[in-house]
């Protein structure tokens, strides 16, 4: 029964998978990249004291997380439709 189940909720979220890239097109990576910049380097490391403000910090080191971050969500996206495909 258990089995059952995982490979049911795997189905749906298949499913699920395939229509969320429909709608979210070729470069879903970058949105992600971006959001995940904003998110994490821009708003939660500071207020967990983990880094000084964003005022703290030059626009040339904004710059550069934010191109680093939308490297990395493209070759995450990237990734993840090849692992996809694979599998």
């Amino acid at each position: 029964m258990k089995l059952l189940a995982r490979v049911l909720m795997n189905f749906k979220l298949k499913k699920l998978s395939d229509q969320v890239i429909v709608i979210t097109g070729a470069s879903a990576g970058i949105p992600f990249g971006a959001a995940f910049w904003l998110l994490a380097d821009e708003i939660s490391v500071p207020l967990l004291g983990f880094s000084k403000g964003p005022t703290e910090y030059p626009v040339s080191t904004h710059a550069y997380a934010l191109a680093s971050h939308l490297v990395y969500g493209a070759t995450a996206e990237l990734s993840r439709r090849v692992i996809r495909h694979v599998l």
